[in-house]
């Protein structure tokens, strides 16, 4: 995401625009898929304190400009807040890809849904479980 446009996304939320978030920032758009916050602060080139990353994480979900991820029973992993997608854990090594389902797929099978449960869907978030080509 380019300074500006997170500028604008951090002032819409009444955030200050730090070096702590640019670097933050930085950090998180080095990786393609979700992280856990030990991965970015490692990342960072000026360190940052462990309890500082987390307020600014707290920051950045709150304006939405990232998200976090819970997967059962793992710690929480982030991600910038990019397109909408689902993800494909690995339950040997627990890595998550981001999957990318088709638009018009997905609309179809949300409108089946609806129709079968008689329920209007909002929202919809898909996760795929199974083992990785690593492992």
């Amino acid at each position: 995401m380019i300074d500006e446009k997170l500028k604008e996304k951090l002032k819409a939320a009444n955030i200050k625009y730090t070096e702590g978030i640019k670097q933050v920032m930085k950090s998180l758009s080095m990786f393609d898929n979700p992280v856990d916050i030990t991965q970015i602060q490692n990342k960072i080139e000026k360190k940052i304190h462990l309890a500082t990353v987390y307020r600014i994480f707290e920051k950045l979900e709150k304006a939405m400009i990232i998200n976090r991820l819970q997967f059962n029973e793992q710690k929480s992993l982030y991600e910038l807040n990019k397109a909408p997608h689902d993800h494909f854990i690995c339950n040997n090594c627990n890595r998550v890809i981001d999957i990318f389902i088709d638009k018009n797929e997905l609309r179809s099978a949300e409108s089946s849904i609806g129709k079968r449960y008689k329920v209007k869907i909002q929202t919809s978030s898909i996760n795929f479980i199974g083992k990785c080509k690593k492992c």
